[in-house]
């Protein structure tokens, strides 16, 4: 699982950083196939949230913004379901010792013009 701590706030509320991180967090958990704990100070403004997101960036748990709660949840390992799967796949196979790797529909349309 990833733990993201911050402490993210601002004097002025701002609401749209605080869904660009959100929206930050969600697209970390669904490339690196694993849930994600956000945790983050509540004021004076939060510019972050405190959430819980799943493996496919679905948010299971969240605190209200700007109030101090305390976020409990239990983890379940669960298996991979077929996509989180492909994801792990794609991911691995983009990172392998720092080679490139084109997908072969790329290399076909590689100077055809589309």
């Amino acid at each position: 699982m990833g733990v993201v701590c911050f402490c993210d706030i601002s004097e002025t509320d701002n609401p749209d950083r605080y869904e660009l991180i959100k929206a930050h967090l969600r697209t970390r958990a669904v490339e690196n196939v694993m849930p994600v704990l956000a945790v983050n100070d509540a004021g004076p403004f939060q510019t972050a949230p405190t959430a819980f997101f799943d493996r496919d960036g679905k948010v299971l748990a969240e605190c209200r913004r700007n109030e101090t709660e305390l976020l409990v949840w239990e983890v379940e390992k669960l298996p991979d379901t077929f996509g989180q799967a492909g994801r792990k796949y794609v991911n691995g196979r983009l990172s392998l010792s720092g080679q490139q790797h084109v997908s072969p529909c790329i290399a076909q349309t590689e100077g055809t013009g589309g």
